[in-house]
């Protein structure tokens, strides 16, 4: 879909159309979730924005949507995948079929403020080297509940933790993929999502590339949108749940330093074993099975893991060093890290 309002006659102080509005890419990826997805639709259709294209990447939907797509949306660019290639991957191929300066991320389930983009671009457009930008996320069914406005990732344990302040606009670890826009040319320098995660740590992966690299994440708080987490797999189900700690583990495999890593994995033993105590107490195996086959995987694709992680090494900066909020006190730290043990 591609809007434009603004005639390039309009502007009169020397500045081209592209420098005011520069022209932004949607993706929207969706698996099965048609009503959502529409609803998605046409909250981005309503953004107070310029210059704007709709690419939408379905993975192998089986509920129609497809053919809502392609009836109620006839201007929006349509990718059909044959097969579930999962968030990350899908992200690729949309990002391929886009012609944007900026990219911006919506997630199936995510209704959109109408400023939403043009609070993110404004931002985004004031410095080159942010790489991405994020704001506030409220929840999709229940519209006054906060579901976070930044978010903090823990340096040691790589759990994320959600904050609801008002701070004002700053610089973050990570912005989440769900509604996200983010630069091209960042895109172009260092790769997109690793389509190992699948999905769930992608967007924390690419940002985590792009500290390491020099960039900045930024979150602004103006820029507001509605989310309903998990809608594709279910926010209790073992595939979400195998996904987040998989992730989690590759994840500080693979940009950890040293001395971080070594206190990971001791934090990560010490919270398996609590983990194994709490589920066998209760007679859940069904948890225990998901912890251990997302070690397993990890194992299996540790020659991957090496990989990623002596190409990082050629990078900027490390991670740990580059956490724009790394001093930033965790009082609370291990009494979270055991209840995400008993979650997972």
């Amino acid at each position: 879909m591609e809007v434009t309002i603004l005639p390039t006659d309009m502007f009169s102080n020397g500045k081209s159309y592209e420098s005011v509005c520069p022209r932004v890419s949607a993706i929207v990826v969706n698996r099965n979730n048609r009503e959502l997805l529409r609803r998605c639709l046409d909250s981005i259709l309503q953004l107070d924005y310029c210059s704007l294209e709709i690419v939408v990447v379905d993975n192998a939907s089986t509920d129609d949507s497809v053919k809502m797509v392609k009836s109620t949306f006839p201007n929006v660019k349509l990718v059909v995948n044959h097969t579930n290639l999962g968030f990350a991957l899908a992200n690729l191929i949309g990002f391929r079929e886009t012609t944007g300066e900026l990219i911006a991320l919506v997630n199936n389930d995510v209704l959109v403020d109408a400023n939403w983009l043009r609070e993110l671009v404004n931002a985004i457009t004031e410095d080159k080297l942010v790489a991405a930008v994020g704001g506030k996320m409220l929840r999709n069914n229940n519209p006054k509940i906060i579901l976070h406005s930044w978010i903090k990732l823990d340096p040691v344990t790589a759990i994320p933790y959600l904050f609801y302040d008002d701070r004002p606009k700053h610089l973050v670890d990570y912005v989440p993929a769900s509604a996200v826009v983010m630069r091209r040319k960042a895109i172009e320098e260092i790769g997109f999502f690793d389509p190992y995660y699948f999905s769930y740590y992608e967007d924390t992966d690419w940002c985590a590339r792009a500290m390491a690299s020099g960039y900045s994440i930024l979150y602004v708080p103006s820029a507001v949108a509605w989310h309903r987490e998990a809608s594709t797999l279910g926010e209790s189900s073992s595939a979400r749940r195998f996904l987040l700690l998989r992730n989690r583990i590759r994840f500080a495999l693979k940009h950890f330093q040293l001395r971080h890593l070594v206190l990971f994995v001791a934090v990560f033993a010490c919270e398996t074993l609590l983990s194994m105590l709490y589920w066998t107490c209760r007679g859940n195996v069904g948890c225990l099975r998901v912890r251990a086959r997302a070690i397993l995987w990890n194992f299996a694709n540790l020659r991957s893991i090496i990989a990623s992680r002596l190409e990082s090494r050629e990078e900027t900066r490390s991670y740990n060093s580059s956490l724009p909020l790394k001093d930033m006190s965790k009082g609370d730290s291990l009494s979270r890290t055991f209840q995400y043990a008993v979650r997972l």
